[in-house]
């Protein structure tokens, strides 16, 4: 049997949940920001262990110290979030190894901090039929797939979709365009009920008032009621349309969000969503992210729920959860390395965001840059997507895995500069370790598809991709430069490197290529395994 936080049993009869006592439900979107990073020695990285500190204020030893930086933020990326869920934002302590909690912690590192923007759209892969299209690339993370894989940008019919996919029901399941964000989803296969079971589309309204407007049905909103007559289930939907039961119509209030966690046995009952943000509180919970408990009554989006929709009630296997912990991200990853007077050192070539048959999540680059081992660098990792049919294509393709970005172009892309091949989504920056403080800003993208394109809700002005964080930085070899215009002309194989900032006629070091590559040589070994023993925290693997 599953033990629980407070190591009691599990009633197995049941959909399988985490039972709590009412403590706070894990949460990786706050774990990844806030927990102490590296407090013991099994959560260090071997330069932690060694007391070494990256110090750039000597030219001669400039490659070494980024060698040094290079080393540590690999060895971070392949370790793992064990820590993050082990700390007062996770488990507290300890991580349950039921499957079903396998599950919740393999799915939230994939969807969390995703950016927002229609998947297909921001890939360059809509046509006539943008959710199909769409599901197009979501299917890569069917259970069937050889090569699994899914975006770092998508809305909220996206995750929905991504998260009964990943629970191990076949995209056939999903029709041909996925979950959306209205009623249309009760249509599905998934939620249609054969003879004899119980209902899977329970309809939340009764239709629309005289201008309009949905009308909800009282009760489905309760928590006890969801619980008792639907049967709540991990992987559940709830769907809001302020223009009622029948509209598939984006034009008004729409939405779509999943269940991730629930608590039949807590006292009082509740569960714990995962979306694009409006099932949080509206302040602390924005963006996409795993949400604090709701108990009680679900207040977010009032007055227009129009259905919901409950998932099969089984536990994902052992072989499911595995599958997911191999899935990669469909995007690419350069590292930037600036010092104390925030010139830029070191900008590395694009990097596919999967080594050694997993994947690098999105929280995983989050996690890598706190802490930093750093006297007087800061570093950021720019997370970009394809912009280009062809490149998305390519990414997809057979074969594509951990291959150098360049052979992933054809030979007419190779050369293009990065404006038109990639779409920047995320920013992940460090703070100076002598600061005190070590969780740095992280910054993502929003509406990328439309109208009010912005990082953190901030819109984008001008020409430049990027925000002001990245834009205020320097070059040594072309002061009035700013960061965007260096960063759109350059190639996907090129690097900037300054290993001496007063060296204005030569600051560039070029045989510094083949040094840093993160997804060259062999995987590290990690630290041999911990068995979760009850008031000490525990080191389990993701999969």
């Amino acid at each position: 049997m599953a033990k629980p936080n407070n190591q009691q049993d599990v009633d197995l009869s049941k959909p399988a949940h985490v039972s709590d006592k009412d403590a706070p439900v894990p949460r990786l979107s706050l774990a990844v920001k806030l927990a102490s990073v590296g407090k013991e020695d099994r959560y260090k990285t071997s330069i932690e262990r060694a007391n070494r500190v990256a110090d750039l204020s000597d030219p001669s030893k400039f490659r070494e110290n980024v060698q040094l930086l290079m080393d540590h933020l690999r060895e971070r990326l392949e370790m793992g979030l064990d820590e993050a869920w082990a700390s007062k934002y996770g488990y507290q302590g300890q991580l349950p190894s039921s499957n079903e909690e396998k599950w919740a912690r393999a799915f939230s590192e994939l969807v969390v901090y995703s950016a927002y923007g229609g998947t297909a759209g921001c890939y360059g892969t809509k046509g006539s039929d943008g959710g199909k299209d769409d599901m197009d690339i979501m299917r890569r993370l069917d259970k069937d797939e050889v090569d699994p894989a899914y975006p770092i940008v998508l809305a909220c019919q996206h995750l929905t979709t991504l998260c009964a996919m990943s629970r191990g029901i076949s995209h056939s399941e999903m029709g041909k365009r996925g979950m959306t964000a209205g009623a249309g989803t009760g249509g599905l296969p998934i939620f249609k009920s054969k003879p004899g079971e119980e209902k899977r589309w329970h309809i939340a309204s009764s239709g629309v008032d005289p201008d309009g407007k949905n009308i909800e049905k009282a009760g489905y909103r309760d928590v006890k009621r969801l619980f008792g007559e639907l049967k709540l289930t991990p992987g559940s939907v709830f769907a809001f349309n302020s223009l009622g039961p029948d509209s598939g119509s984006q034009a008004g209030q729409a939405h779509i969000a999943s269940v991730l966690r629930i608590y039949p046995d807590n006292e009082p009952l509740k569960f714990q969503g995962i979306d694009t943000g409006p099932l949080g509180d509206g302040k602390s919970e924005q963006g996409t992210a795993d949400h604090g408990g709701i108990k009680g009554t679900m207040t977010a989006l009032n007055k227009i729920l129009v259905g919901v929709g409950i998932l099969p009630a089984s536990e994902p296997s052992e072989e499911q959860v595995k599958f997911l912990a191999t899935a990669r991200p469909l995007g690419f990853a350069q590292l930037v390395i600036v010092d104390a007077s925030r010139t830029v050192r070191f900008i590395s070539r694009v990097l596919p965001m999967d080594h050694g048959g997993k994947g690098f999540s999105l929280c995983r680059y989050i996690w890598s840059v706190r802490n930093l081992p750093a006297k007087d660098a800061r570093v950021y990792w720019i997370l970009s997507i394809p912009r280009v049919a062809e490149f998305t294509r390519a990414l997809l393709a057979a074969g594509a895995r951990g291959k150098p970005v360049r052979e992933l172009l054809a030979a007419e892309l190779r050369d293009k500069g990065l404006e038109t091949l990639l779409e920047p989504t995320h920013i992940m920056g460090s703070t100076l370790m002598i600061d005190g403080a070590d969780a740095g800003p992280v910054f993502e993208r929003r509406k990328i598809d439309g109208k009010k394109n912005e990082w953190n809700g901030v819109p984008i002005s001008g020409a430049s991709k990027f925000p002001k964080e990245l834009q205020d930085l320097r070059f040594a070899d072309a002061p009035g430069q700013t960061f965007w215009a260096r960063w759109r002309r350059m190639t996907v194989d090129e690097q900037y490197t300054c290993a001496d900032p007063s060296n204005k006629d030569n600051p560039q070091i070029a045989d510094l290529t083949a040094m840093i590559s993160y997804f060259s040589g062999p995987p590290r070994s990690l630290l041999p395994e911990e068995t979760v023993v009850a008031g000490k925290p525990g080191m389990l693997p993701l999969m």
